[in-house]
């Protein structure tokens, strides 16, 4: 009997090891030198021990001095982990902006919480709009913070403007089987109407001052400083995430993350919730509902409209039922602020000419007419000339800056840069061209994952059969000689001298024999015997 026991003990603890060694390692190795400040973004590096790259960063602004929204993509050194982050950062101490609970018709549940009629999830984007078109707000910002599938009612806790609605702790119009593990609670000072935010887990419940509250599906990742799990790994499930944070400062922090190769960003597993947040400085944060559920909706200083930003894993915004707004609490001033400066493109073919947008923007962020003494300006006047918007390469490589001044001052900036790419060929190899029609050539041009700007300077181009068509920029036009089968287009790039073919085959266009849409039923196969069958089963006039 001990022999049988002993084999038992010696197989269970073999069995233990084989299966501890099939786990990855990392899942056991703890952050080497650990510190929080191992943890960081540092503008170059993010997360731990600079483990992401930051490939891009763009700031926009919400409520200026109040609301910013920051678009970052990620890269890990190896390239196969990019990340696409949505942020808004917040100061709720600012009277220019409110932080508000969403959910849709939140008015009509306000009156009467027990009609159903009165509980319904909805997108994110259908939300806010909801918000600015019938309960007269200005939403600049939102995003998604809990699900629920039983029914779509708040989730387990919603107060607004000091309105207790549910409070699934305190049993106030708790319709939930479950309840969520966290909340965002925003606290008005009586006397001076300043605001400041706060999370709050299931079990501490309201404290019962809260002028509003948002409850959250997950839990804290972030708690005073230090991540909840200290265990670095990357091998669990990714998706896009939600989640919110408070800096020590007050700061309130939305935080999105497409995922699951929406947007080619690969998402968040479930260290990297953490990592992200005290990364971007939060002592506090917790986790949203994520997966199809994230959504990240804003308007940018001087647009007229709220947009998704991100890309929904789903292919379209799911409904859910809380979500987390940012509202805008002032009006147009018509006072300058700054001119953005817009484009398609932060890299420039050396020699090509584009021309920059521009919109003026008021100091609380409406859109306003231009100034009228607006003029532009390079920050070296060395890398060609921009006037009216229109900047013209003279072919210098390198960084420069996109000027507008205004008053004597510059009001607006844009840094571009100025290079060969380091990836270009033709989109595709060939095509098939109806006589007579043309084709505008499409190249992929990149530097790293940016697109560099090209336009017909950039190439000289030669066909195997001069008499196959006309070239005017990118454009190719075909002949309309039918005894021409097609050409080679080579095309080169000045720059470098690098030639790139493209071949382009001749044919018959398409051509409409019948269009049955177009109400005239006469020939339509089958139309006779429909006519017939009609008439016999007493329709007195067939077709109409």
């Amino acid at each position: 009997m001990k022999s049988k026991t002993f084999s038992k003990v010696i197989a269970f603890v073999l069995t233990a090891f084989l299966l501890v060694g099939m786990i990855p390692m990392t899942v056991f190795a703890s952050i080497p030198n650990w510190s929080e400040n191992n943890v960081a973004f540092d503008g170059t590096n993010f997360g731990t021990n600079g483990y992401y790259n930051v490939i891009s960063k763009k700031d926009y602004t919400l409520v200026p001095g109040a609301a910013t929204e920051t678009e970052m993509v990620l890269n890990n050194a190896a390239g196969n982990r990019r990340q696409v982050l949505h942020i808004i950062e917040v100061d709720p101490s600012n009277p220019d902006v409110s932080i508000l609970p969403g959910y849709y018709g939140i008015d009509k549940f306000a009156a009467d919480p027990t009609n159903m009629k009165n509980q319904q999830a909805a997108g994110v984007t259908n939300v806010a709009n909801y918000y600015d078109t019938t309960l007269g707000y200005k939403v600049v910002g939102a995003m998604n913070t809990a699900l629920a599938y039983d029914n779509n009612a708040p989730y387990s806790y919603l107060v607004y403007n000091g309105q207790v609605l549910v409070d699934a702790k305190g049993g106030v119009n708790n319709f939930h089987s479950g309840a969520c593990q966290t909340m965002l609670c925003v606290y008005k000072d009586e006397v001076t109407g300043e605001c400041t935010c706060e999370l709050r887990t299931h079990a501490q419940g309201l404290r019962g001052d809260e002028w509003q509250a948002i409850g959250a599906n997950f839990a804290m990742v972030v708690n005073n400083g230090q991540l909840v799990t200290k265990t670095e790994e990357r091998t669990s499930d990714m998706a896009a995430r939600s989640l919110v944070g408070v800096k020590e400062d007050g700061t309130l922090v939305l935080l999105m993350n497409d995922g699951r190769g929406a947007n080619n960003s690969k998402g968040f597993n479930n260290y990297e919730l953490g990592e992200s947040m005290l990364a971007l400085g939060c002592k506090w944060a917790f986790n949203c509902d994520g997966g199809g559920s994230s959504s990240f909706v804003t308007r940018r200083a001087g647009e007229d409209d709220l947009v998704c930003r991100c890309v929904p894993c789903d292919g379209a915004e799911r409904p859910t039922l809380n979500s987390v707004l940012v509202v805008s609490n002032v009006a147009p001033t018509g006072v300058l602020n700054n001119v953005d400066i817009t484009s398609d493109y932060d890299y420039f073919a050396p020699g090509t000419t584009y021309t920059f947008g521009a919109n003026a923007i008021d100091t609380h962020g409406y859109a306003m007419d231009m100034p009228n003494d607006l003029s532009w300006a390079l920050s070296d006047d060395t890398f060609g000339t921009v006037n009216n918007g229109t900047f013209v390469s003279n072919g210098k490589t390198g960084n420069v800056t996109v000027r507008v001044i205004s008053g004597g001052n510059v009001v607006g900036e844009k840094a571009i840069t100025v290079a060969n790419p380091e990836t270009l060929n033709f989109a595709q190899a060939s095509t098939v061209l109806p006589y007579g029609k043309s084709t505008t050539f499409e190249f992929v041009s990149k530097i790293g994952e940016f697109d560099v700007y090209l336009d017909g300077s950039s190439f000289s181009f030669e066909m195997s059969n001069p008499n196959a068509g006309t070239l005017d920029g990118l454009t190719f036009t075909a002949t309309q000689d039918e005894t021409i089968e097609g050409t080679v287009v080579t095309a080169t790039y000045v720059p470098t001298g690098d030639q790139y073919q493209y071949t382009i085959t001749f044919g018959k266009g398409s051509e409409i024999i019948w269009d049955f849409e177009d109400g005239d039923l006469h020939g339509f196969l089958g139309q006779q015997d429909a006519y017939d069958w009609q008439l016999a089963h007493g329709v007195e006039t067939p077709f109409g």
